[in-house]
């Protein structure tokens, strides 16, 4: 679901992620300790990596949905069969047993 700024929930957490990382790595930018410089180049290197599975994720999310919603709209009867279906095994599975 889209929320009010233009974002979608899932990329909250991962943006938040990003601000914080890189508040860190300008935080850290004037420290001139060979420790700090590699971990600095590490969080980089992961916030690039991890940016790159984000959008991987979310393009891989979006073609499922796509075809998701052709499937439903071509085959409508026997979409609502199975969802019934479904419906009924797993309100059966979930009742309380005496």
């Amino acid at each position: 679901m889209r929320q009010k700024n233009g974002t979608y929930g899932l990329s909250v957490p991962a943006q938040k992620f990003r601000n914080d990382a890189q508040k860190l790595l300008m935080a850290t930018a004037r420290a001139a300790e060979e420790k700090v410089s590699e971990a600095r180049a590490g969080l980089a290197a992961a916030v690039e990596t991890g940016r790159g599975g984000w959008h991987t994720i979310r393009r891989t999310a979006k073609s499922g949905l796509k075809n998701s919603d052709r499937a439903v709209r071509r085959y409508p009867y026997p979409t609502i069969a199975v969802a019934f279906g479904l419906g009924v095994i797993l309100g059966t599975l979930a009742r309380p047993r005496n």
